[in-house]
């Protein structure tokens, strides 16, 4: 079965595929729910091609509303809409209901065609569900109306009577182009009703119409309609599903045909499901990409942490090699610092001269700069001639700093002290500096 020709066409009781020059395959699908019902139609449709993905979905006449309205007044900007509430006044369900369309078969009058969009949408989705597409929604009958028509434009009749499922289909074609339709039972004074209330509602110039019929026998219907004057052209050579099924292939294939539902929200189905998709695989997308980030971070942070504790452990054992016996400290490198210090304190710096003034001199100095309203621990005092260094503690950094003010005031010079805060509370402090010619201040 070529993927480009199948018609699904909806039944009471069974569903059919049907395929051009292939008889119809009954799907049953009664008292199915639309989910099981499409998995049926998917599964029939493998068996007979396992290429087969597009579907045109043909319904049933019972589904569709019709009513020719006058369009003469209608506005040219969003045509389409007043059109839509023009049908919605000979219907009776209300506009946002439906889902519409319009063939104008002349200048001011158009044919409107109507499906209740929440009786065709579950249908739709669990199709699109069951992995099939489905570009075309057309009643069945309309397509095979449209093939035959087409199928030699010059001789389009007045009337279409298409007959099939013991149902009846009368179409009253202007220009090759509907303008009428009536559904009836398969019965001769049925059919024969129909064209009379149509011709009183809209008389013909001819009295002997031109009338097509194609599908299955009705009896007694030939010898009545010769008898009332139509011109009778009674075509066997297919029944109404090849028809349809001839339309609906180029109706997947192309823009062919009268009407196609999906649109406006039945088009919304499709969009829907696309967008679904995207969000899902948008959402798998973000979440590969937020595990692959954790992971590279994590990973980074291991390295980082690995290298942290290998220099960590570098500096404790060159502190144990300097100083074994003694505890290490939290800041390494600012007591190996502090250490550095006061051994070139010890040193004298590189064997400078004394300078004047003396040790004693500078020892006074400092002593007289000390502030007498900070408390102060002094643990290592070194003068030199060229060094001064002094280790304590101190409650706060900045009474650290305000000793070291103090020394500058004092004739010091100094840098900002160096601290470490201590677990007990209160910092240690180191305050490395030298003596300088500058007086006082007093």
């Amino acid at each position: 079965m070529p993927q480009r020709g199948v018609l699904l066409a909806i039944g009471d009781q069974d569903w059919r595929l049907v395929a051009p020059g292939r008889p119809a395959e009954p799907v049953p699908v009664a008292s199915l729910e639309p989910v099981e019902a499409a998995g049926k139609v998917r599964q029939r449709l493998m068996e007979l091609d396992p290429r087969a993905q597009r579907v045109c979905l043909g319904l049933p006449a019972d589904w569709v509303l019709a009513c020719p309205i006058a369009t003469a007044d209608l506005p040219r900007r969003r045509r389409s809409f007043a059109m839509l509430y023009r049908l919605e006044e000979a219907l009776p369900m209300e506009a946002e209901q439906l889902t519409a369309q319009f063939v104008e078969f002349s200048p001011d009058r158009a044919m409107g065609l109507a499906v209740q969009t929440q009786q065709v949408a579950p249908l739709l989705e669990a199709l699109e569900q069951a992995g099939l597409e489905v570009p075309a929604i057309c009643p069945t009958d309309w397509l095979a109306a449209w093939a035959y028509v087409t199928n030699d434009v010059s001789a389009a009749p007045d009337y279409l009577i298409l007959v099939h499922d013991q149902q009846a289909q009368v179409l009253r074609l202007v220009s090759g182009r509907p303008a009428g339709w009536y559904s009836c039972p398969a019965d001769a004074h049925q059919i024969l009703q129909s064209l009379r209330v149509d011709r009183v509602l809209a008389p013909l110039s001819s009295s002997q119409p031109r009338l097509a019929w194609i599908g299955q026998d009705v009896a007694g219907l030939e010898g009545q309609l010769a008898g009332q004057g139509y011109q009778l052209q009674r075509d066997t050579g297919m029944q109404v599903l090849e028809w349809a099924a001839r339309a609906a292939a180029q109706r997947i294939a192309s823009q062919a045909g009268w009407v196609n539902f999906r649109t406006g929200r039945l088009a919304q189905t499709h969009l829907d499901r696309q967008t679904r998709r995207l969000a899902r695989l948008t959402a798998v997308a973000a979440a590969v990409l937020a595990v692959a980030l954790t992971g590279s971070l994590w990973g980074r942070g291991l390295r980082y942490q690995a290298a942290a504790g290998q220099s960590i452990r570098q500096q404790e054992a060159l502190f144990s090699g300097v100083f074994p016996g003694q505890g290490i400290p939290v800041n390494v490198p600012s007591r190996l610092g502090s250490e550095l210090t006061r051994l070139e304190g010890l040193s004298g710096g590189g064997g400078d001269l004394p300078p004047t003034p003396s040790a004693l001199d500078t020892l006074a100095r400092i002593v007289a700069a000390m502030p007498g309203s900070v408390r102060l621990r002094l643990t290592n005092l070194q003068v030199s001639p060229t060094l001064v260094h002094l280790e304590g503690q101190s409650r706060t950094h900045a009474d650290a700093e305000a000793l070291a003010a103090a020394l500058r005031s004092g004739g010091m010079s100094c840098e900002s002290p160096r601290t470490e805060v201590l677990l007990g509370g209160g910092v240690n402090f180191l305050i490395a500096g030298a003596p300088s010619d500058k007086e006082a201040v007093p």
